[in-house]
């Protein structure tokens, strides 16, 4: 895993992977799944937008299930684009445990750091995260076969 420096920054390196036939997933926050996002816009110059994507812009887990598709996943539940930061990684971890959320932000800066630090606290591992990397094994091993 590597921190490509936010949402804007992931199609140089898809398309660096891609020019060497490496198979890649992205994880990312809500506001990078929205219908419009700059994420969308780089895999649509890239080639690899896939199939037609939902009709609906505001059905949040319709434009997921499209987003997991082409391999990009989230553990938010929402775009997050209102300016409430509802669809950010902070907001799903403030969900799971928001005690434990607030006592990391209090040690550590940053998201990497906070978020490793959340992950090393949280015992056992949420479902959802369960879910996540499920996913990204099976899109990763579908692009290798």
């Amino acid at each position: 895993m590597i921190e490509v420096g936010g949402h804007k920054s992931f199609g140089g390196y898809i398309n660096y992977l891609d020019a060497f036939g490496i198979p890649w997933a992205v994880v990312a926050d809500g506001p990078a799944l929205a219908p419009n996002s700059d994420l969308r816009k780089q895999l649509a110059r890239l080639g690899a937008a896939g199939a037609e994507p939902p009709g609906d812009n505001t059905d949040f887990a319709a434009w997921r299930a499209w987003w997991s598709s082409v391999g990009v996943f989230t553990l938010a539940n929402t775009f997050g684009t209102g300016g409430d930061k509802a669809g950010e990684i902070e907001a799903f971890l403030g969900r799971l445990d928001s005690q434990l959320w607030q006592t990391v932000c209090a040690e550590q800066d940053g998201k990497p750091r906070r978020g490793a630090a959340f992950a090393a606290a949280c015992q056992p591992t949420p479902e959802e995260v369960e879910a996540l990397y499920r996913g990204i094994r099976k899109h990763l091993h579908g692009r290798n076969a």
